[in-house]
């Protein structure tokens, strides 16, 4: 995997539904909050006695649980691609509100069908 960098997530973040900006935003807090998390080589790591690796990966599984426990609904979502119907609903909205105010052009039938 490419390493990502911080104008990538930026410009990514610019296009998250106003309505997910709370959730998105707790998700990177947590994020940047267990920066504090070691990471350890593959080597080192089996350096390190059986009962160190066991506690390690059993406290990997748990933050791992726990994470996904709690970021079931907001997974559900991006798969289900629920995050689509919300930029569409918004974009619907904006362009239904310019056509009430005036400031869309409108098309005839003819002129686009016979373009």
């Amino acid at each position: 995997m490419s390493t990502v960098t911080y104008t990538q997530v930026q410009e990514l973040v610019r296009h998250v539904p106003s309505a997910k900006l709370d959730r998105v935003y707790g998700m990177i807090l947590k994020m940047a909050e267990k920066a504090e998390d070691v990471e350890i080589s593959p080597v080192d790591f089996m350096k390190l006695s059986i009962s160190e690796r066991r506690k390690l990966m059993k406290n990997q599984a748990r933050t791992m649980a726990a994470h996904y426990k709690k970021t079931a609904a907001e997974r559900r979502d991006w798969q289900e691609g629920n995050f689509i119907d919300e930029i569409w609903a918004i974009e619907a909205e904006k362009r239904l509100k310019a056509y009430k105010e005036g400031n869309l052009k409108t098309l005839t039938y003819e002129e686009v069908f016979d373009q």
